[in-house]
C-alpha cells in the first residue's frame, strides 16, 4: 500500500513537472547529401551575365537542429552544425603564419592584418578544428549584421592569399547559370558560402582586360547559408528553404529634371519672354556605394541654343530633412565625354562645352574620392538658371533642357571604368508671337505699309524689339532698355506685316502711333491675349476671338472723329458754317415777319 501511495506521488509530480515546462518539439537533422541553391537576384537596372559571380565554400553543414517554439508562437530557432572546408582552414594556416613575421615583411595583401584581428586565438598548427570554429563565430556576427563593407574587406584578404580557388572542391557545381535575369548556382551542397561579384575579383587579382573595364555587376561580399532562413512579414524566421536567394542592394541613380514655373512651383515646362530668367532643378540621391573605392557621379546637362547658362550651379544635400552644404568637390574634365584628368584636378563648379548646333553642355563631375563619404540616401539637389535668349525657338517646338546622369556600374581604383547613363529628363520653355497685318478698312486686300506702332504690357509698359529681320520679324531683347539696333516703333512693310517674337502668354495692348498718309489713326489700343494651354499649344486672341494674325484695317476721309486726324477739323469747319448760316437766315425771316407785322 505504502509502494502504491509512493509511485502516486512520483507520477503527479512528473505530471505537475509536465505541464510547468514549455512544449518544445526539437529535431535532429542529419546532412547527408542535401542539396540547395544560390540565386542572386540584381535590382532591375542590372543586368548580370554567368560568369561574373564566383562562391567560395566556407563550412559544410553535419547536422542542424530544429527547435520549434510553442504553437502560440511560431518562430523558429535553428542550431547548425558546421565543418570547415579546406579553403578555411589553408587560410587560416596562411594568415597565421603571416602573422608571426614582423609587420614590414608580412603580405600586403593581408592589410595588416594579423590571425586575432579574424577571432582567432587557437593555433591553427595545433588545433585547425577550433582555430576555424572561432574564426566561425568571428564570420557570424558580421552575417547576422550584414556588415558588407567588413566581408568585402575580408574578401580581398581571402582572395588575396590565393589558396584554393572557388569550385575547386567536388561537393559544389563548377559553373553558375543565367535564369531570366538573376544568375543561379545549383545542385548545392548545404553550408556557408561566400558569394562575390566578378567585378571585385577583377580589382582584387588585376584582371583588368588590357585597361578595358567591361563588367556590369557591382561587386557584394555576400555570406548566405543554405539551407536559407525563410521569414515573415516582421522578419522572423518561419522555416528553411533549400534554396537560398540574395537580393543586390546595389542601384541606380535616378534623375528629375524640373524648372520653376510662374507659379512658383516646380514642372517640366513654363512659357516666358525672351530675356527671362528660367531657374532649373536636378534632383538625384546617393547611391549604395559599399565595395567601391570610387564613384562616377556626373551630370551631363544640354542647354538648347535659345538658353544661355548663368554660371551659376549650386549642389546641396538633403539628409534626413535638413539642407547640407556639398563641399566634396568637382573635377575637370578635359572633354564633352567627361573624362577627367589624371591626377584629378578640382574645380568649382561645371564645365562649359559650346556645342557645334549652339546649345551648351554642362559637365558636372563629382569627386569620385569624395563622393563615398557622402551619406547613402541622401538628396543631391542641384541648381542653376538660364536666360531665355534671343535665338530662342518661337512657338511649339519650345527650347528644351536635358539631363542625364553618369554613374558607376563597377567598383575600379580610378571611379571612371564600365560606367552607365540613366535615361534622359528633360524641361522645356516657350515663348510666341503675334502676327499683325495693316490693310485698308474698305478693301483688306489691300496692304497698307509705313504704319506705325508700339507693344504694351497690360500695365503700358512699353517694350523693346531688335531693328527687325528678313521677313519684318522685330524680337524682344532681351535687355529692356535704349540702345543701338532697339527701338519701340514697329513699322509696317510693304506687305502690312509686323511679326512679333519673343513674348511670354498674357495681355499686350497694341497702340498705332502713326498711320498711313491719307488714313486716320485708331481711335484705341487693340487688346491682344496669348494663351498657352501646355505642351506649346497656343492661340492668340483678339476680343476674345482666336486669330491667326492681328488685323488693323484704317479708313481714309474725315468721318472718323474723335481721331485727332484732319478730318476732325474740316467736319467742324463744316458745322461752324451750316450755323451761321442758319442763324442769318433765322435772323432776316424774323426780320421779315415783323415788318410785316407793322405794315399790317
Amino acid at each position: 500500500m505504502q509502494k502504491r501511495k509512493i509511485i502516486a506521488l512520483f507520477l503527479a509530480l512528473a505530471m505537475a513537472l509536465a505541464f510547468a515546462m514549455p512544449a518544445f518539439a526539437a529535431e535532429t537533422v542529419e546532412v547527408t547529401n542535401q542539396r540547395g541553391s544560390i540565386t542572386i537576384i540584381p535590382p532591375a537596372n542590372h543586368v548580370l551575365t554567368a560568369n561574373q559571380f564566383k562562391a567560395y565554400p566556407l563550412y559544410y553543414v553535419i547536422r542542424y537542429h530544429d527547435v520549434t517554439s510553442p504553437a502560440t508562437n511560431p518562430i523558429k530557432e535553428y542550431k547548425f552544425v558546421y565543418e570547415a572546408s579546406d579553403e578555411v582552414k589553408a587560410f587560416l594556416l596562411w594568415v597565421n603564419a603571416e602573422s608571426a613575421k614582423p609587420l614590414s615583411s608580412r603580405a600586403p595583401s593581408l592589410e595588416g592584418k594579423t590571425i586575432a584581428d579574424y577571432g582567432v586565438t587557437a593555433d591553427p598548427t595545433a588545433n585547425i578544428a577550433l582555430a576555424a570554429e572561432q574564426f566561425r563565430q568571428w564570420l557570424q556576427t558580421y552575417a547576422d549584421t550584414h556588415d558588407e563593407a567588413d566581408i568585402i574587406a575580408l574578401s580581398r584578404v581571402m582572395l588575396n592569399a590565393a589558396i584554393v580557388p572557388p569550385f575547386a572542391n567536388s561537393n559544389i557545381p563548377a559553373d553558375a547559370a543565367k535564369v531570366g535575369n538573376n544568375v543561379k548556382f545549383s545542385n548545392v551542397k548545404y553550408g556557408w558560402y561566400l558569394v562575390l561579384g566578378e567585378a571585385l575579383r577583377d580589382e582584387i587579382e588585376g584582371e583588368l582586360n588590357g585597361g578595358e573595364h567591361t563588367k556590369t555587376v557591382i561587386s557584394r561580399g555576400m555570406l548566405v547559408n543554405v539551407p536559407f532562413p525563410t521569414r515573415n512579414s516582421e522578419g522572423k524566421i518561419t522555416g528553411l528553404t533549400p534554396d537560398a536567394e540574395l537580393k543586390i542592394k546595389a542601384e541606380a541613380p535616378s534623375i528629375d529634371k524640373t524648372l520653376k514655373q510662374d507659379d512658383g512651383t516646380w514642372g517640366k515646362e513654363t512659357d516666358r519672354s525672351i530675356g527671362d530668367t528660367i531657374e532649373f532643378k536636378v534632383e538625384s540621391f546617393v547611391p549604395h556605394t559599399t565595395g567601391y573605392t570610387a564613384y562616377t557621379f556626373k551630370l551631363y546637362d544640354t542647354l538648347s541654343k535659345g538658353l544661355t547658362y548663368n554660371n551659376d550651379i549650386a549642389v546641396k544635400l538633403v539628409v534626413d530633412g535638413t539642407d547640407v552644404a556639398y563641399n566634396g568637390g568637382f573635377v575637370k574634365v578635359v572633354e564633352a565625354t567627361g573624362k577627367h584628368t589624371n591626377p584629378l584636378e578640382t574645380i568649382a563648379g561645371a564645365n562649359v562645352f559650346p556645342q557645334t548646333d549652339g546649345s551648351t553642355l554642362l559637365v558636372l563631375a563629382f569627386n569620385p574620392i569624395n563622393f563615398l563619404t557622402l551619406p547613402i540616401g541622401a538628396d543631391i539637389i542641384i541648381t542653376y538658371s538660364a536666360t531665355l535668349n534671343e535665338d530662342a525657338e518661337i512657338g511649339s517646338f519650345g527650347n528644351p533642357n536635358t539631363a542625364k546622369l553618369e554613374y558607376a556600374r563597377d567598383p575600379r581604383v580610378d571611379g571612371d571604368c564600365d560606367t552607365a547613363f540613366t535615361p534622359e529628363d528633360g524641361t522645356k520653355v516657350y515663348t510666341f508671337d503675334i502676327n499683325v497685318e495693316k490693310v485698308d478698312g474698305v478693301n483688306d486686300a489691300v496692304k497698307l505699309a509705313d504704319a506705325e506702332f508700339r507693344l504694351k504690357k497690360a500695365d503700358d509698359t512699353v517694350l523693346w524689339f531688335n531693328a527687325p529681320k528678313a521677313g519684318n520679324v522685330y524680337t524682344l531683347c532681351e535687355v529692356q532698355a535704349a540702345g543701338t539696333g532697339k527701338t519701340q516703333t514697329l513699322v509696317s512693310d510693304s506687305n502690312g506685316v509686323i511679326k512679333l517674337d519673343g513674348l511670354d502668354a498674357g495681355t499686350y495692348l497694341l497702340e498705332e502711333t502713326k498711320a498711313p498718309t491719307g488714313y486716320n489713326l485708331l481711335p484705341a489700343d487693340i487688346t491682344v491675349v496669348i494663351s498657352h494651354s501646355g505642351a506649346g499649344n497656343y492661340n492668340v486672341k483678339v476680343d476674345d476671338t482666336v486669330v491667326a494674325k492681328v488685323v488693323v484695317a484704317n479708313l481714309t476721309g474725315g468721318i472718323l472723329p474723335g481721331t485727332g486726324g484732319s478730318g476732325t477739323y474740316i467736319f467742324f469747319g463744316v458745322g461752324i458754317g451750316l450755323a451761321v448760316l442758319l442763324a442769318a437766315a433765322f435772323v432776316i425771316y424774323k426780320r421779315k415777319r415783323t415788318l410785316g407785322m407793322l405794315s399790317a
